[in-house]
């Protein structure tokens, strides 16, 4: 449920209560940019320890050349992922969907 909240929170899903309720997108999915989604989901995306200068403990953090070399990747991991949006995601080869391959089967009244 955190995870929706944030999303919520963010503007990316719109929230409704109750038993009708549920969870939709709040934007076109061509609106949603998957770095910023990534970004507003984790704020405080360290993949090592020496990223934050605060809690670090590493006694090597003068010397190393490794934050640098990983602060350069995780630059181009965002890179790419601010080149895509939602809707990206949501293209599938003609005649195919995603609901096919997730077993999803429609339970609204006919």
């Amino acid at each position: 449920m955190r995870v929706v909240q944030t999303l919520h929170g963010s503007g990316f899903v719109d929230v409704t209560e109750g038993r009708n309720g549920g969870v939709r997108l709040a934007r076109d999915p061509s609106d949603i940019n998957l770095g910023h989604v990534v970004r507003k989901t984790e704020p405080n995306f360290r993949i090592v320890e020496c990223f934050d200068m605060e809690t670090n403990t590493c006694p090597i953090v003068p010397v190393c050349r490794l934050q640098g070399v990983l602060s350069n990747a995780l630059e181009g991991f965002f890179s790419v992922l601010d080149g895509y949006n939602l809707a990206d995601l949501s293209k599938t080869p003609r005649g195919r969907s995603l609901s096919k391959y997730l077993h999803i089967e429609n339970t609204r009244p006919s």
